[in-house]
């Protein structure tokens, strides 16, 4: 690309970018940060399931997203999307009580 702008020499240049294409499942751009609070990851469907259901007792936006990596298939067990990262981290202040280590995803 450099060479195509006649940049191969030290220095700036002013260029301009172009979105082809974005990776399927992300935000659009420009669209607001959006927070979750996953409370765990697992490998095995029915330990995910069974963390949904303990969760979702007291919480109404529990869900599992699924994620498929390196050939294996993970089950997130996650809460929200919550519009702030404030609201997000007392969801997951909330949460610690049931001894879970609930983690904030930005998406």
């Amino acid at each position: 690309a450099a060479r195509v702008i006649g940049m191969l020499d030290p220095g700036t240049a002013r260029v301009r970018i172009s979105l082809i294409s974005k990776p399927a499942g992300t935000r659009e751009v420009g669209a607001p940060l959006r927070y979750v609070v996953q409370a765990g990851s697992f490998s095995d469907q029915q330990n995910a399931e069974q963390l949904r259901n303990k969760l979702a007792a007291y919480y109404p936006d529990v869900h599992i997203d699924q994620l498929d990596a390196d050939h294996r298939r993970y089950y997130r067990v996650r809460m929200g999307a919550f519009p702030t990262r404030s609201a997000a981290e007392a969801r997951a202040s909330d949460t610690a009580r049931f001894g879970f280590p609930a983690v904030i995803i930005t998406e």
